[in-house]
């Protein structure tokens, strides 16, 4: 089983210093290989179509479209509640689709996720190309941008919490997943506290199906609801407003240089803008590298999606 180890240090602060989000925007079709190869391995990526999206989740926004005049709180308590029940109640029915604990509450949000229910679960996947067919579906009119948070950032402090506890230097990972879920499941129908600390969580589905499989996928969980998930994040990972802009060379330089190495350990997200006139070109490299709706969702439905794509290319899909 696969163990992962880290130098333990003394259980005090498990906080992030304070960063600022890296903005690069991409400038050649090609420069998406380019990062991948030197320095992207170590993130979890999300994309979107619209790079003017922020951050949220599909129940944030179910219930904001809703209840467009009213906050937040409580009605996202409430329909996850209700959804819960609902789908606790319906599950005997359908097991065949993948065998789950139904007492635990997020492993039953990871398979109402990935089936289109709404949920607090943001999705992510492992690969950057994956999120690219993400962020180019649909939509070539506008810039897109794919997300790339830090996975130690994210599972570091969860580590620390079970290494300390257990007195060891190091623990299969199935514990460690185990350790996160049983946290997740402690805020899940839980009301928020004021002035309590919100945290981000990740999740990693404990049932697997050829579709999750191959898309690689996982999830990021805001403790609270009661607020949207950008804040959350931003919160708890000490986000400042500012944003560092970097053009692409300049964040390849970077990558190769030992002292933003070494601050890089502190970096947490970064956003990568895609320019729609690279869209032609991006699509015919996925198409290549053979990810298209019919590999990435297999079956009827994947085969009936994969006809839909950019077929024409228009002048402003010419790069320069």
């Amino acid at each position: 089983m696969d163990h992962l180890t880290v130098i333990r240090k003394p259980y005090v602060d498990y906080s992030f210093p304070r960063t600022t989000s890296i903005v690069v925007k991409l400038e050649k079709w090609n420069d998406i290989v380019d990062l991948n190869q030197q320095f992207l391995s170590q993130f979890i990526f999300r994309g979107q179509s619209d790079e003017k999206w922020s951050l949220s989740t599909s129940l944030e926004r179910f219930v904001s479209g809703c209840h467009y005049d009213a906050p937040l709180i409580q009605k996202t308590l409430i329909y996850e509640a209700e959804m819960l029940k609902d789908f606790r109640v319906k599950y005997p029915l359908f097991k065949h689709a993948a065998d789950i604990n139904i007492d635990s509450p997020v492993e039953c949000l990871t398979l109402m996720q990935h089936y289109g229910c709404p949920t607090r679960l943001l999705d992510f996947t492992h690969s950057i190309f994956v999120a690219l067919f993400m962020a180019l579906d649909g939509n070539y009119k506008c810039d897109s941008v794919i997300w790339a948070i830090k996975k130690f950032s994210i599972k570091l402090p969860h580590i620390n919490k079970l290494l300390h506890s257990k007195d060891v230097f190091s623990a299969p990972t199935s514990d460690i997943i185990k350790e996160i879920n049983n946290s997740a499941n402690k805020h899940i129908g839980v009301e928020y506290v004021s002035n309590s600390p919100s945290e981000i969580l990740p999740i990693f589905p404990t049932w697997l199906n050829e579709r999750s499989s191959i898309q690689q996928g996982c999830f990021l969980m805001p403790t609270s609801i009661q607020k949207p998930f950008i804040d959350v994040f931003n919160e708890y990972f000490k986000i400042e407003d500012s944003e560092i802009i970097l053009d692409i060379e300049n964040l390849k330089a970077r990558c190769q240089n030992n002292v933003f190495k070494q601050d890089a350990k502190n970096l947490t997200m970064i956003k990568f803008i895609i320019p729609s006139k690279l869209k032609w070109e991006l699509s015919q490299l996925l198409r290549q590298m053979n990810i298209t709706a019919e590999t990435l969702y297999p079956g009827f439905e994947g085969m009936v999606k994969s006809l839909a794509y950019l077929r024409l290319r228009e002048p402003n899909y010419y790069s320069e």
